[in-house]
């Protein structure tokens, strides 16, 4: 997922807006049923804007590539986003309620990859590209009273834990309005290898209020990715449409066809 393709350029230093409030308490009940209205509140949407990606290869150079994007969200689990350049489209997430696919088209590359929701949900630190995580970003967190929730400065955090007390998710919210700020994912050894951070949120009408600018640190791979939303407004999409965008297609002409197994890793098929 790292090596996309080279096209040399520059990107935008990130920014982080600063959340609203000073935490002054508010029970983890209170801010479930919160969460909850957001899910209900989600609305279908649509925009365009750019994506900025930043790696390094094994020899510690980095590479930089920015793509114009395009995006399709009905919720809760259909999404569809794409990446291009002037020669074309360079990279597609789509997913829907049981399977997601990823494409990367440059003749470096030409890989496709996919699987099952069911899967990918036990894999949300894997990969920087995940429809499970852009989901989340755009509204649909899930908590519930088993996450522990704790305050510091301007931020409270909540905090979901496995069985034996190791950590999976955190999610930080403004104190003020309690929109997400950061959301950061954990391995099986307790490591943070994934960190959204979401800013600068807009609203569709009464809807809940959707991010524009989504920040994303991949440890593993020392990969950075900011995403600018613009132009985001309500979808309205025909039958045709939400077959088309979200039916995954064959993977006709990749050199590498890839799917995602049990243990969270793509072997080829």
């Amino acid at each position: 997922m790292v090596s996309l393709c080279v096209f040399i350029s520059g990107c935008a230093a990130p920014t982080v807006e600063k959340a609203a409030g000073i935490c002054v308490g508010g029970s983890i009940d209170e801010i479930v049923q919160l969460f909850r209205l957001r899910r209900e509140n989600v609305v279908p949407l649509r925009a365009s804007g750019n994506m900025c990606i930043r790696w390094r290869d094994s020899g510690d150079r980095e590479y930089r590539e920015n793509l114009n994007i395009d995006l399709r969200f009905c919720p809760p689990s259909r999404i569809y986003f794409r990446g291009s350049t002037i020669l074309g489209e360079a990279v597609r997430l789509g997913a829907n309620s049981d399977e997601f696919w990823i494409l990367m088209k440059p003749d470096q590359i030409s890989t496709y990859q996919w699987g099952m929701r069911s899967q990918v949900k036990a894999c949300p630190s894997e990969q920087w590209l995940n429809p499970r995580n852009l989901c989340e970003a755009l509204g649909m967190v899930g908590v519930d009273s088993s996450w522990l929730l704790s305050g510091k400065g301007d931020l409270q955090t909540l905090t979901r834990m496995d069985d034996g007390g190791r950590i999976i998710q955190r999610v930080h919210i403004g104190c003020g309005d309690h929109l997400a700020r950061r959301i950061e994912y954990y391995d099986d050894r307790g490591g943070s290898t994934l960190l959204l951070e979401l800013d600068k949120y807009t609203r569709l009408g009464d809807a809940a209020p959707v991010p524009t600018r989504i920040n994303i640190t991949h440890y593993e791979t020392d990969t950075l990715v900011d995403i600018n939303l613009k132009n985001v407004k309500l979808f309205e999409p025909s039958p045709e449409q939400l077959a088309g965008l979200f039916t995954r297609p064959e993977p006709e002409g990749f050199e590498h066809v890839l799917r995602l197994n049990e243990d969270c890793k793509f072997v080829e098929q």
